[in-house]
């Protein structure tokens, strides 16, 4: 069973920018004027989410900044 409660969905936002900031391109994310980075991913992740959410059923528009390196060694595609 998946209980759709307002702290599981958190938690799984949380865990999910933890899981885009893996990634060395990410400079940042954010939702509405919140920016999420590598330093405050706990404390802007929980502002961020409690910005998107409405319901279990909400959705949370989340925007990504990369840099791309300039060796071509990671491409747009």
């Amino acid at each position: 069973m998946i209980r759709l409660s307002r702290e599981s969905m958190e938690a799984a936002f949380i865990k999910y920018l933890e899981t885009v900031f893996e990634h060395p391109e990410i400079i940042s994310a954010g939702v509405r004027n919140i920016v999420i980075n590598r330093e405050n991913i706990g404390e802007a992740g929980k502002r961020a989410f409690e910005a998107g959410f409405h319901d279990c059923y909400s959705d949370i528009d989340l925007f990504v900044k990369v840099c791309l390196p300039s060796d071509g060694s990671v491409t747009a595609d």
